[in-house]
């Protein structure tokens, strides 16, 4: 029940700054939206290597799922992971083109929460008073 209560606070909190204080949650996210380092100029030698990784992973779901026919919901993280290890092994260049075309079509969440932040507020509000009910409900 303790979990409960701490989310329950954590979720009021931000219901509260979304409807009171916008500013400051603005100027938060400005600072945790720098850049603080440039992860492909980190992973360049290491491309080769991810996506061997990525494709063993690939396989050994394949296996598990070939073997165990109820985690059929894995067939999608195979998948990803096989086209994603083919990706870096074969077209390591295309994942920076697909990166710089992602960041232009994606919308920023920020601006959507930011936007229409006193229905996110409440909607959190509710989440949060209803969380408090369960946690006490619950005893």
């Amino acid at each position: 029940m303790g979990y409960l209560i701490t989310i329950g606070v954590i979720v009021l909190v931000f219901g509260l700054s979304l409807l009171f204080t916008p500013n400051a949650l603005g100027k938060i996210g400005e600072i945790s939206n720098r850049i603080i380092l440039y992860l492909d100029e980190k992973l360049q030698p290491a491309k080769l290597w991810i996506g061997l990784v990525l494709i063993a992973v690939a396989a050994w779901l394949l296996y598990v799922v070939a073997k165990y026919p109820e985690l059929n919901y894995l067939n999608a993280v195979w998948i990803i992971s096989l086209f994603f290890g083919l990706l870096f092994v074969f077209l390591p260049n295309w994942l920076a083109a697909l990166s710089n075309v992602s960041n232009r079509i994606v919308f920023s969440t920020d601006e959507v929460v930011m936007g229409s932040r006193k229905i996110f507020g409440i909607i959190l509000l509710i989440i949060s008073i209803y969380i408090f009910y369960a946690a006490y409900a619950v005893r």
